[in-house]
């Protein structure tokens, strides 16, 4: 009995002794469960560490990790990835974490020049000093500001009186717009609209009865009329005050939305545009260069073989809510460019894995079969093995195909001669 507890109490010391972070932390543990919507589908600046709890070099990181956590407290999300949990290692393997710890920072970049567009997320690597200052001063690099500027009362005038959502305005006497308000505009993206005022634009601070600075003031959708923020200029009280008068989380609204069938059908790529949204969307791309030529009979007989076991692959992804987009390319049409790129081997079919925002890749050296291709897909998804970086935008090739159609072509032309 004393045993049993003295194991239990030891057992409990050694799991304590690996968690890093703690509920008291402003660390967020991520997981298969909210990966996507905390990191990969946030509209903030998300710093993450990729950790294993028996890694030396993550030991050390720690303090100087929750240091840098409770600086950017308000300012920025903060995450940390156990890659040893078993649950864990499909988000590891496609982030492409080859050593520990691997620290990124995810943020938002303008689409248009304009900076009116931010819905591309880039992920950067951070591969400076490992202590909380320069970490911070990092990530504090990659806040974009995309809070409106009013430089007149007409401006104030139009942004007011477009009550299609909830606007803020700060109205400031700084000459940049503080870190806290673009980190706010980020996290209340698609919800609330949010300005600021200078205090030179006098008239405008007198209409509004502004006599301080900073000072916020919210106008809830649907109305003109203004709702003063009295508390203090802290991230905890804004956000709490914001709440009240933001609509819902955009994913809050979706939730009862009727998920997509699953296909099993795995589509071709015969576009450059279809390749980059493979390569470049989410998750990791999973290509086959095939040789198929339909005007052989056992070319169709193979080719349909292959694509039973790509159906396959894609069926058991599904099934264990993997990280691959399958699809396919036929090399002998449009894919030699593309297999020279990669390096693939000179007779198909092949395969290989693209992550377009990790820039990597990796060719299975391996049979063109199930079990093969399963234990690869495993490989990268568990984060082991080599991956390779590439640089060139990777394309297709339509020389065989253009030079057919212009055959057909000529061969009509001769016929309608005779």
């Amino acid at each position: 009995m004393k045993f049993t507890k003295i194991f239990g109490s030891l057992l409990a010391l050694a799991t304590t002794s690996l968690a890093f972070y703690t509920k008291e932390d402003p660390i967020l543990e991520i997981n298969p469960n909210n990966w996507k919507r905390e990191v990969i589908k946030s509209d903030q600046v998300v710093l993450a560490e990729f950790y294993a709890p028996w890694c030396g070099h993550c030991k050390n990181l720690a303090p100087q990790y929750k240091l840098a956590a409770k600086k950017l407290k308000g300012l920025a999300k903060v995450v940390a990835v156990n890659c040893d949990e078993d649950t864990n290692k499909p988000i590891c393997g496609q982030m492409g974490i080859q050593g520990f710890p691997t620290v990124k920072v995810f943020h938002p970049t303008f689409v248009d020049p304009t900076g009116n567009m931010v819905t591309k997320q880039t992920i950067t690597d951070y591969q400076g000093p490992r202590s909380a200052k320069p970490i911070v001063d990092f990530v504090l690099g990659k806040v974009i500001n995309v809070v409106k500027k009013i430089n007149s009362a007409e401006d104030m005038d139009a942004f007011i009186n477009d009550t299609t959502f909830t606007r803020a305005v700060l109205f400031t006497n700084k000459m940049k717009t503080p870190i806290l308000f673009q980190s706010l505009a980020l996290q209340y993206s698609k919800r609330i609209l949010l300005a600021e005022v200078k205090d030179s634009l006098t008239d405008v601070c007198s209409k509004y009865n502004i006599d301080k600075f900073p000072s916020v003031v919210v106008f809830n959708k649907d109305t003109t009329d203004p709702i003063v923020y009295d508390g203090i200029m802290k991230h905890q009280g804004i956000s709490e005050f914001f709440d009240k008068y933001a609509p819902p989380a955009q994913e809050k609204i979706v939730l009862g939305e009727t998920p997509k069938p699953f296909d099993p059908k795995v589509p071709e790529i015969t576009t450059d545009e279809e390749l980059k949204k493979c390569i470049d969307g989410y998750g990791t791309c999973a290509i086959a260069v095939l040789a198929y030529e339909e005007e052989f009979e056992e070319s169709v007989k193979q080719h349909n073989e292959e694509m039973a076991i790509l159906e396959t692959l894609k069926k058991n992804n599904h099934e264990k809510n993997g990280p691959f987009k399958f699809a396919w390319i036929n090399g002998v049409v449009r894919g030699k460019q593309f297999a020279r790129d990669f390096d693939l081997p000179d007779m198909f079919p092949s395969f290989l894995i693209i992550n377009g925002k990790q820039k990597i890749f990796r060719v299975d050296r391996g049979p063109f079969d199930v079990e093969d291709i399963t234990d690869f897909l495993k490989q990268v998804r568990n984060g082991r093995g080599r991956n390779f970086s590439y640089k060139k935008e990777p394309v297709l090739d339509f020389k065989k195909e253009e030079t057919k159609k212009e055959e057909e072509k000529k061969e009509e032309t001769k016929k309608d001669e005779l």
